[in-house]
């Protein structure tokens, strides 16, 4: 993902910048993911990638906003605390591997053109 020579765009509620390696994308904590959405559509972006937690990731899923879904569990780690992962919405497993001690399930949103 961080290959030399790639830009890479950080949507936050902090600041804006763009020194030609990374880019910050300010939004406001109210209107944060159609803001993020907006200026992403004004540079011709129309594919991303969200990487996150229960917070990040909850916000895209409510919307609609995500085509595909990889699900990485550790079958041998037991957690007595913390967030559950969020709930996907409309989704249909395509496939499932297992590497090691992570099962990694595929999904793909049921409304998604492809």
């Amino acid at each position: 993902m961080f290959q030399q020579g790639e830009q890479v765009i950080v949507a936050n509620v902090i600041r804006s910048s763009d020194d030609g390696k990374v880019v910050y994308l300010k939004a406001n904590h109210g209107n944060f993911l159609q803001e993020i959405i907006a200026q992403l559509y004004e540079k011709k972006i129309s594919s991303i990638l969200v990487e996150g937690g229960r917070q990040t990731l909850r916000p895209f899923i409510d919307a609609g906003l995500w085509d595909e879904a990889r699900v990485i569990t550790n079958t041998n780690l037991t957690v007595c605390s913390g967030l559950r992962s969020p709930e996907l919405l409309n989704a249909e497993k395509i496939n499932e591997q297992f590497i090691l001690n992570d099962r990694i399930e595929f999904f793909k949103h049921r409304n998604a053109g492809f």
